[in-house]
């Protein structure tokens, strides 16, 4: 899931559910700011469309940076959610506990959206995404995270991530920001499948020839803020920069090995 030309999954890899302060959880660049607690105070069920703009890469280690528009629904059900995550359902959630599972899509990796001076590494195709993941909140305005993510594509590879972050007031209740830290490590299918070059592979695209191996892939900055400007209505800014690391940043695969994305989302809850 975290893997993909799709800039959504980009999204995901560079910021994976980080962890969430008491009032508010931290999200992804471009997922929906959070409604105030009296638009779905005494519901067991909310909604939350959104509509912005991303700036960033057009896939993980690209050097060219894009404009895209950013269509967004995010649901929430009891236990239940829907999102960027994917389908995920909480078997604990305290306040300072919770813990679940989730299944999503990996998009894997086209080789037409590379650049031409790296095509001939071909498609890693997608498909399903088994994640568990912990989210521990010491601190009313601090937590911490933990997610493990198989996906069953070509890749078929397993993703970590521990994450860290702050969700706190800048002007009442009305503006709220939110700082985050994350790293995930990628096992050997997962490098071999994004970063390595084979010798069939080197003579179809020219790139050399290149094994990667397991290890800490990438580490992930966030910070963003958010404005309520009524009971139903949000707008946020957020931002992040994925920094590869490892076999990851020296595989030939990659352009550059400093990932930027900024976006912009207006929400609307009910």
């Amino acid at each position: 899931m975290p893997q993909s030309t799709a800039l959504l999954t980009l999204m995901l890899a560079a910021l994976p559910a980080l962890a969430f302060a008491e009032s508010a959880p931290l999200q992804p660049p471009g997922s929906p700011a959070q409604p105030s607690q009296s638009a779905t105070e005494g519901k067991p069920w909310s909604v939350t469309l959104g509509l912005g703009v991303v700036y960033g890469s057009l896939y993980e280690g690209s050097a060219e940076r894009k404009l895209f528009p950013l269509p967004t629904i995010e649901a929430t059900y009891y236990n239940w959610s829907l999102g960027f995550d994917g389908l995920r359902y909480h078997f604990i959630d305290t306040e300072k506990f919770a813990m679940g599972a989730g299944v999503g899509y990996d998009f894997g990796r086209k080789d037409s959206k590379l650049p031409k001076n790296r095509r001939g590494l071909g498609d890693v195709k997608g498909g399903a995404a088994v994640s568990l993941f912990a989210q521990y909140y010491p601190l009313d305005a601090l937590g911490l995270s933990l997610d493990a993510t198989q996906s069953y594509g070509d890749s078929d590879s397993l993703l970590i991530t521990v994450g860290a972050g702050s969700g706190f007031p800048l002007y009442g209740e009305s503006l709220i920001g939110d700082i985050g830290i994350s790293a995930i490590w990628a096992d050997d299918a997962h490098m071999r499948s994004y970063y390595s070059v084979s010798p069939q592979q080197s003579a179809r695209s020219g790139l050399r020839r290149f094994t990667a191996e397991s290890g800490i892939k990438s580490a992930n900055l966030s910070a963003g803020v958010t404005y309520v400007i009524s009971e139903r209505w949000a707008w946020s800014l957020n931002g992040s920069v994925e920094i590869l690391q490892g076999d990851a940043a020296d595989s030939p695969v990659v352009e550059g090995d400093t990932q930027p994305f900024v976006a912009s989302m207006l929400t609307y809850t009910f």
